[in-house]
């Protein structure tokens, strides 16, 4: 996949709420994640990570991409996306509900990375076509 057009500092912006439509905030617990060894017993540590996305003004949002951006300090990595049919298999369908939230469970060893954009994008119950963005952070600590 491409690069994403997006830069770092685009995804540290934060969305703007707009009444009548769906507003998405896209968050992770802890921020910034810390690496811990492999649970499976291999000799790499990994940093696992929940996202969370939770509707706030009571309008669902049908997410048709995700995806996670990469970055060594400034520079972009190759876009790891997420599309409708895999969302929907995780979730049962690729929807957040209203006033509701979805997660996803991701994980990667520890490497040169320091931050992973967040983008969503998809159609409100309204018919808007939006999108909405965050940024998780990776400590190379170990977890205590």
């Amino acid at each position: 996949p491409p690069l994403s057009p997006y830069s770092l500092a685009w995804y540290q912006e934060k969305d703007e709420r707009e009444d009548g439509k769906a507003f998405i905030t896209i968050t992770t617990d802890p921020n910034p994640i810390k690496a811990i060894p492999d649970p499976d017993g291999g000799d790499q540590n990994i940093w696992l990570y929940t996202i969370s996305m939770v509707e706030h003004n009571g309008i669902s949002f049908t997410v048709n991409e995700m995806t996670l951006q990469p970055f060594n300090g400034n520079v972009p990595m190759k876009v790891i996306a997420e599309y409708a049919e895999r969302l929907a298999s995780a979730w049962g369908e690729n929807i957040i509900p209203a006033n509701g939230m979805q997660y996803w469970r991701t994980g990667m060893p520890v490497q040169a990375i320091s931050h992973m954009g967040i983008l969503i994008k998809g159609i409100d119950a309204n018919g808007s076509a939006m999108e909405f963005r965050s940024i998780v952070e990776f400590s190379h600590e170990l977890a205590e």
